[in-house]
């Protein structure tokens, strides 16, 4: 199920809070998505005692230039050069989403980026290639 899966959400997100990340959960018209959100959700408030800027950033992002504020606004570049990820620590292929996973400091902190499978194509290869 290709196509549209993209248009419930109108720009990109940068979820920093776990109170922004249960809002995405809920305001999902996708199921999807916010199974994977929810799984998120649930792993990281495992950590007592942790906000989640502390443990970790999460995007939801369909093209290069969102990418690139993505990397401008959270401080972090995740591209090497300008046609190839950083090493992903790991990467999931759902039904419809790309699920990117980097870790970016010793302690842990790390970026996730949710990709639809109906993204700017471009961005999509440089997801897919992160994968193999």
């Amino acid at each position: 199920m290709s196509g549209g899966l993209f248009l419930w959400i109108k720009f990109m997100q940068i979820i920093r809070t776990f109170e922004q990340l249960a809002g995405s959960v809920d305001c999902s018209q996708n199921t999807e998505i916010a199974d994977i959100l929810n799984s998120w959700l649930d792993r990281l408030q495992a950590y007592d005692g942790y906000d989640l800027p502390e443990l970790a950033i999460i995007c939801i992002l369909g093209s290069m230039a969102e990418l690139a504020a993505v990397e401008v606004e959270t401080g972090h570049q995740l591209l090497e050069g300008d046609r190839c990820f950083r090493p992903v620590e790991t990467a999931t292929r759902h039904q419809n989403w790309i699920e990117l996973v980097f870790i970016l400091s010793d302690d842990g902190f790390g970026v996730v980026l949710l990709v639809p499978t109906d993204a700017e194509p471009a961005f999509l290869a440089l997801c897919e290639q992160a994968m193999t």
